[in-house]
């Protein structure tokens, strides 16, 4: 694994080893949910330790909460034609 993060695979083999090895959620909190008013993205490595994390970044479906990029980008898609 060469060159990760400029040399970060060196200074810290165990970091990387666990970055890639580990379980991961990718997505966004949706208003009224989100704290700062910017959107960017949460990268998060499961499970979550302690469980009642999960509680904050659980999908609340029309209400907000917490949307994974995919669903995201399922939303975002532009309807296909059908012929």
């Amino acid at each position: 694994m060469a060159g990760v993060g400029g040399g970060t695979d060196k200074k810290y083999p165990l970091f990387v080893k666990l970055a890639l090895s580990c379980i991961c959620r990718f997505g966004f909190h949706r208003p009224p949910f989100n704290s700062v008013n910017h959107l960017h993205l949460h990268c998060l490595a499961l499970p979550f330790i302690p469980r009642w994390k999960t509680v904050k970044y659980a999908s609340l479906g029309p209400l907000g909460g917490f949307i994974e990029a995919e669903k995201l980008l399922e939303k975002l898609k532009p309807p296909t034609e059908t012929k």
